[in-house]
């Protein structure tokens, strides 16, 4: 995230002087509303009304009111600068001669917002009343508002406009879930929110969600950037990766879809993520062990090259998931997958959940981008709809029977609603159903007080000319800011009954393509060099099928369907990680093993796209083993170390190469070892090596201190300084370490917190992110950070 800002900070620096005239003139820093004023001076079609559709008018600039706003701006700007500016935004309809007023306060807001995330939700804080003359807010006032609202009532209506003015002029409740991934931190989590004095007294259970399962927690804007406490300390849980800064509606798609362990799941627009980890997080809250677990995969695609090569890899990488294949890919025309067995035909793999959360124009979010509501268009909205449409037939065409998908749109506006759902539904007629998302939230112990859509939404763009006879209003879901303090969103969940009937598809295996593009990938055999060179340094059973599953496609059964366990770990045995190669596309040495599950070692290897485009697969589970970097440590035994995002799996299966420290016990080396990321074995020699400690027994093959037999040291009552070059010299074996932490909040026997580490002949050192170092795990250990370093961190981390 820090990367991120930098990058933010560096573009300001080259903003063309056109734009840089604007921001000085309006200064929409201080005001979300003033672009809008200040351009509206220019318009020429200012008093233009309602166009035949009943749609607000975009105000433009052209002709003369253009080159009046030129020579306001300064001496050489011309209206090509203008344009410049936004000829590149999304569905731009700006021309040289025709520039969009709505378009070009986008651009201004974009460009003048602050490149701090921390800080830019701070300044929300301090935003204005809302002024009703802009677009979006002119174009729901009056007889839209009511139809969305459901009432006749003239004094009712009044009241509900003004309570919802006054709603979407403050800024949203800061909130986030709480993880169920690990015990371990989930434990952290609730110790702080449910028993922190402090924390708890500031933030509780959000109204919604008070009373299911899905721990959302949450307090109001100003009361937690008020209190420095309790953001440092939900931004440590974040960095620790406990907690996930989510906003209450976006959780409800994923409460809706019902998903499993078991299940395979594609998530189409994902970027993001909290969807994506939220369904990771249902599907693994009874832990990697789980026989389930071993048939579920979780599919995580975006289409936008950043978002899907950066901001993906990035939250899930933190999230430590071994169902989830990162993918690159337009979604509307995601190809038709396939599977293979020896001597059988080909079975087409569809999904038993989608969740559809498709681009929109974001109108429900106005409480956190204020510049919004100057910069919304209809004729923006009116562009996507093809977009959104085509979304939903091809996630119904990917759907197994039975299965289930979910739209939704963080919008209010019913042409991106329930005219899409409305439009889905007449395609596929008597082969889908809609499901009651107000009755599955109440089953859930979820409830709001937005209920329901439109009674009957415009039909014209449907075939028929009429409303399907399936279309049931009650089923959808409204959410509106005012009646539940949060932002605008709507739901809907659709069953797949059966397959419409068409033609069969004639489908050959050499006409299939190869669906990686860039990225390669192999399984481990059970005899690699390097795997055995692996297994032996760490003490691995590599032969426990327990501990790792080797993929052989000749082993593997296929069929329309694979078999459900319930999710319950008791009913069947449960089946290792795949080891998987992450190769060099150019051909260099192995220098990464991550480990899948079965289901997703069968989508990468033996699952194949017929036609469409090229799918990219940018990540796939998670990483296990990476090996050293050029020269370091040449002459270890073993040149790869184990990596933190699955240290919980194998610390368990290792019986080498382990250490813990006890922060209770030595907090002076514990606190430099995170704010540095190493410290010198030199000067804590005794402490690492020699004293005995208890909380090591059970968990290490050797009581006395930690490991000294396998790290190859000679045991020694104590070693003096002076000795103790020699033995550094002599008789350590160097290499990777998997280093676990205890003490404060991690007391027990079952609350260690394992690290990768690198031990060499003169430093232990640490390979983790330095904002969970330096102030996320120092604090869950019990020790105060330095208030500079853990400031400066905090404030980098963005939330979503």
């Amino acid at each position: 995230m820090k990367q991120k800002g930098e990058r933010r900070k560096r573009q300001r620096e080259f903003v063309s002087p056109a734009l840089a005239a604007l921001i000085a003139r309006i200064k929409p820093q201080d005001d979300s509303s003033a672009s809008l004023r200040f351009l509206m001076t220019f318009s020429t079609n200012n008093a233009a009304g309602n166009n035949n559709e009943g749609d607000v008018v975009a105000p433009v600039i052209e002709g003369d009111e253009l080159t009046r706003l030129c020579k306001e701006l300064g001496e050489g700007i011309t209206g090509d600068d203008i344009w410049a500016i936004i000829r590149r935004l999304p569905h731009s309809q700006s021309t040289r001669e025709r520039i969009e007023i709505t378009e070009l306060c986008f651009a201004i807001g974009q460009a003048a917002a602050p490149a701090d995330a921390h800080e830019r939700r701070r300044n929300v804080g301090n935003m204005l009343l809302i002024d009703e003359s802009a677009p979006l807010i002119k174009y729901y006032k009056g007889e839209r508002f009511a139809a969305l609202l459901g009432i006749l009532d003239g004094a009712a209506i009044e009241r509900e406009w003004a309570d919802f003015l006054k709603c979407v002029s403050s800024p949203l409740p800061m909130t986030l879930r709480v993880h169920n991934n690990e015990s371990v931190l989930r434990r952290v989590a609730d110790h702080f929110l449910q028993n922190d004095p402090v924390v708890s007294a500031v933030i509780g259970p959000v109204a919604p969600f008070a009373l299911s399962n899905i721990g959302i927690f949450g307090c109001s804007h100003a009361l937690y950037h008020a209190n420095s406490r309790v953001a440092f300390i939900c931004r440590s849980l974040h960095a620790a990766s406990a907690v996930s800064f989510q906003e209450v509606v976006s959780a409800i798609p994923v409460a809706v879809a019902d998903i499993q362990p078991y299940h395979s799941v594609l998530d189409m627009c994902a970027a993001p993520g909290s969807k994506t980890l939220q369904i990771l997080d249902e599907m693994l809250q009874y832990g990697w062990e789980n026989s389930a677990v071993s048939e579920g995969v979780v599919i995580a695609n975006e289409k936008d090259c950043a978002k899907a090569t950066q901001v993906l890899p990035a939250r899930l990488k933190r999230f430590h998931a071994p169902n989830v294949i990162c993918t690159r890919c337009d979604a509307v025309q995601w190809p038709k997958f396939f599977s293979v067995a020896m001597d059988s035909n080909l079975v087409e793999r569809k999904f038993d959940r989608i969740v559809c959360d498709v681009p929109c124009s974001g109108d429900g979010t106005m409480r956190k981008e204020p510049s919004l509501v100057s910069s919304w268009s209809s004729g923006y909205v009116k562009s996507l709809l093809p977009t959104q449409r085509a979304l939903l037939r091809r996630g119904l065409d990917l759907l197994k029977e039975g299965g289930i998908l979910v739209y939704s749109t963080c919008s209010m506006q019913p042409r991106e609603n329930e005219e899409v759902v409305c439009a889905g539904l007449e395609l596929f007629g008597a082969s889908v159903e809609l499901l009651d998302v107000p009755s599955i939230l109440k089953s859930h112990n979820v409830s709001f007080h937005s209920l329901g859509g439109l009674v009957s939404p415009d039909a014209s763009h449907l075939r028929n000319g009429k409303l399907p006879t399936s279309y049931d209003p009650r089923k959808v879901l409204r959410i509106l800011p005012h009646k539940d303090d949060t932002g605008g969103f709507f739901v809907a969940a659709f069953r797949k009954l059966s397959t419409p009937g068409l033609p069969s598809l004639s489908v050959h295996p050499e006409k299939l393509n190869h669906w990686m593009k860039g990225k390669l990938w192999l399984p481990v055999a059970r005899n690699d060099d390097e795997w055995c060179n692996i297994t032996q340094f760490y003490g691995l059973d590599s032969d426990c099928e327990q501990n790792f599953y080797y993929y052989d496609r000749n082993n593997e059964s296929y069929g329309p369907e694979q078999p459900e366990t319930g999710g319950s770990s008791d009913t069947a045995v449960h089946v290792g990680l795949v080891p998987v190669y992450h190769l060099n596309p150019n051909g260099g040495p192995r220098r990464r093993i991550v480990l899948v599950t079965r289901a997703v070692a069968r989508m990468l290897f033996d699952a194949r796209p017929y036609k469409g485009p090229g799918v990219e697969v940018v990540s796939t589970g998670v990483r296990a083993f990476e090996a050293y970097d050029g020269k370091y440590l040449s002459g270890a035994k073993c040149r790869w170390r184990a990596v933190v995002e699955s240290a919980s799996y194998l610390a368990p299966r290792m019986r080498l190469r382990k250490l813990i420290l006890n922060a209770d016990d030595q907090p002076e080396m514990v606190k430099k070892l995170l704010s540095n990321g190493f410290v010198w074995l030199l000067d804590y020699w005794n402490a690492i090596f020699c004293h005995t400690s208890s909380n090591c027994s059970g968990l290490l093959t050797c009581a006395d201190g930690c490991l000294r037999e396998d790290f190859a040291v000679e045991k020694k009552e104590e070693t003096p300084a002076q000795t103790a070059p020699q033995s550094l010299a002599e008789g350590l074996v160097v290499g990777g370490v998997l280093l676990g932490l205890k003490g404060g909040l991690l007391s027990s026997d079952n609350d260690v917190w394992w690290l990768s580490a690198t031990l060499s002949s003169t430093k232990l050192e640490v390979a983790v992110d330095v904002s969970l170092r330096t102030f996320g795990l120092l604090i869950l250990l019990g020790i105060q950070p330095d208030g500079g370093t853990s400031t400066s961190d905090a404030n980098s981390v963005e939330m979503d």
